[in-house]
């Protein structure tokens, strides 16, 4: 998809709009803020490879999941990796989407934990910077398909690709055979286009969900994919869109030479490879071979696929295998037609109670392994549960002091109002005192006039009236 927008320019955008509220605070910085996007990222991608890598489902809130379609075929259960859009992400992107007919049968599917993500898969980030850099990276993607862009956004064991609305998920075949363990065999159910009943593309309301196939990959490990509408597509090469992986395959015991034991039980001592021995290496997530006997089966229920490892289950069968063989050598001691020295007798016999003592030693690894993934989990949950309590905890005394902050406003106004209502009514106060003080000083100065000016009508003597100057009428 030559000219489609990739990762990189969401981060810019992101960045971009960042810019104006850039500060010095920790994760506030334009460095930080793009450690964080691409940490985040980073963290996700290595997440979601650990449960696809278990045959287990990876669910990100308001975006999707990406999990393994589960279909029997006799005996053995095959599965394919499928990306299941989320109905919040259609609806709110306007994600042009194809009608399902009916839902495919899938592992277990686990929810994104953001705490897990920022202790497990990050070295500097917390759980809040984890959350908002994947909220801000999905959100942009979003909206990057909402305007219509041809975009191509790379996963580490795919490609997500949108154009005119329409999304879809390459999953990347070698690396899914790179993360599956070396237990899983490609099946013949592929990572091939979605079956035809699935789909039509008439309907654009109904559930949302995108397959697609992987990249090509190298034609000797591709499976042929039968006939279909996607054989004569041969961009992609005629059998290298197709490498599955069947969970319900047998395999027989791989039988250890009793001559080579000494040899087997010092590689199973030291965890190496044992090749010398005719048995493929087993060095996934850090499994040992049982003692003397390896036999790997499978349940042929999809259940199955949902547990966390295959390798969890009690060594009875070390045990049984060690018991077999002290008796086999017990026989074989004691039979009249063994003919063998006494010092070989004896390198069984110390050989047997090595076998022992190693199935033992593994039993007691296994049960210390547990109660350390168990005391791990009861870390993580404590501090999961520490996270939200803060979270609880920041949110109401953010509460708090928006109530306070609202109050203390609401005060202000209502002081500043009293403070206009005693103000005006000082003032009309002052003004009718400054009245009633003029209306005083007047009704003084007229009973002044009134007194030296008589002119109420009355008569007086001349003396009077020279004294007032007035004449007679009382004028002046």
């Amino acid at each position: 998809m030559s000219g489609a927008y990739s990762l990189f320019h969401v981060f810019n955008e992101l960045l971009d709009e960042k810019a104006n509220k850039n500060s010095t605070a920790r994760g506030k910085t334009m460095g930080a803020k793009s450690e964080i996007y691409q940490g985040s990222w980073t963290a996700l991608n290595a997440w979601i490879e650990t449960k696809l890598a278990k045959q287990k489902g990876a669910g990100v809130s308001g975006f999707g999941c990406f999990c393994w379609e589960l279909k029997k075929k006799g005996e053995v259960t095959q599965a394919r990796p499928i990306f299941i859009i989320s109905d919040t992400f259609v609806k709110t992107y306007r994600v042009k989407r194809e009608r399902i007919h009916r839902l495919p049968e899938t592992t277990a599917i686990e929810e994104v934990n953001y705490s897990l993500l920022a202790i497990k898969f990050s070295n500097s980030l917390t759980k809040d910077m984890v959350f908002s850099g994947l909220r801000d990276t999905m959100k942009k993607i979003g909206e990057f398909i909402d305007r219509g862009y041809e975009i191509e956004i790379p996963f580490t064991f795919g490609t997500l690709t949108a154009k005119d609305r329409r999304v879809k998920f390459e999953f990347n075949q070698s690396r899914l055979l790179e993360i599956l363990p070396d237990r899983i065999e490609p099946g013949t159910l592929g990572f091939g286009k979605a079956p035809t009943h699935l789909f039509d593309e008439t309907d654009s309301d109904a559930g949302a969900m995108s397959y697609r196939g992987s990249e090509a990959g190298d034609e000797d490990r591709a499976i042929d994919q039968g006939s279909g509408p996607h054989d004569a597509d041969t961009s992609l090469g005629q059998t290298a869109r197709r490498v599955g992986t069947a969970f319900g395959n047998k395999r027989q015991p791989t039988k250890v030479p009793a001559t080579d034991a000494t040899s087997f039980l010092d590689a199973v001592e030291e965890d190496k490879p044992i090749k010398k021995l005719g048995i493929a290496a087993q060095t996934n997530a850090g499994v040992k071979v049982p003692p003397l006997t390896m036999n790997l089966t499978f349940s042929d229920t999809a259940s199955s696929l949902g547990s966390p490892e295959h390798h969890d289950s009690p060594p009875q069968s070390a045990y049984a295998d060690s018991e077999r063989h002290e008796e086999y050598f017990g026989q074989q001691g004691n039979s009249p037609s063994n003919n063998a020295p006494a010092d070989l007798k004896q390198l069984l016999t110390t050989l047997a109670r090595k076998t022992t003592k190693a199935a033992k030693d593994e039993f007691r690894n296994q049960a210390k392994n547990r109660v350390l993934e168990q005391a791990y989990l009861r870390c993580l949950n404590a501090v999961e549960a520490g996270a939200h309590a803060d979270d609880t905890t920041t949110g109401e005394a953010r509460q708090l002091l928006e109530d306070w902050k609202r109050k203390t406003a609401q005060m202000r106004n209502q002081k500043h109002a009293e403070a206009q209502d005693l103000k005006s009514s000082l003032d009309s106060q002052m003004n009718f005192n400054a009245k009633r003080e003029e209306e005083t000083r007047l009704d003084k100065k007229n009973s002044i006039m009134a007194f030296i000016l008589p002119g109420d009508g009355k008569s007086r003597t001349p003396a009077a009236q020279a004294t007032a100057k007035v004449d007679e009428n009382g004028n002046l």
